[in-house]
């Protein structure tokens, strides 16, 4: 988001976007401390879910203006519309039962690049694989754009590789 709004003020004409984040002793044992961390793959959205799988990495994009990239002949992989944000300060480990920050998120999306639910082919969900965001997530991208979007988590096969989770996942979700 910020990235776009460089971009969109000509702050700056070409801008790298993503996160990383490499594992450590404390935040595992952090996650563990919670008995948020599955034994097992994390599996997203399923039955039978136990929590999350920690993961490392990165993932990063190059973002420029519409207009820029034609004029260099760049191969145009896809189109950032709009972006939401918002503050679940619910509780520090938990979302709101609700959903209604990534609800927030969401419907700010959709405002910001004019776009309708309907229009929204597939969502690449956080899918932490923990029962309360799974239930919270779930309940937000109904609320948003309905239940005839595909859905899917990509934390299954990399884990929730924390800050370079958006980054990761916005890569994976162009591809």
């Amino acid at each position: 988001g910020m990235a776009a709004d460089y971009l969109r003020s000509g702050y700056a004409d070409v801008a790298v976007a993503g996160g990383s984040d490499a594992l450590c002793r404390l935040t595992y044992s952090g996650f563990n401390v919670l008995q948020a961390v599955d034994p097992e793959p994390c599996s997203p959205f399923a039955a039978t879910r136990k929590g999350i799988t920690l993961g490392e990495g990165a993932g990063y994009l190059v973002l420029e203006r519409w207009d820029d990239a034609v004029a260099r002949g760049a191969a145009i992989l896809a189109e950032l519309t709009g972006y939401g944000a918002s503050c679940d300060a619910h509780h520090p480990t938990a979302p709101a039962e609700d959903g209604h920050g990534a609800e927030a998120a969401m419907r700010g999306a959709l405002a910001e690049s004019r776009l309708t639910p309907a229009a929204v082919q597939y969502v690449n969900a956080h899918g932490t694989g923990t029962l309360l965001n799974d239930a919270a997530e779930t309940r937000a991208i109904i609320a948003a754009l309905g239940t005839d979007v595909p859905v899917s988590s990509t934390k299954s096969y990399f884990g929730h590789t924390l800050g370079a989770a958006g980054g990761i996942e916005a890569v994976i979700t162009v591809l």
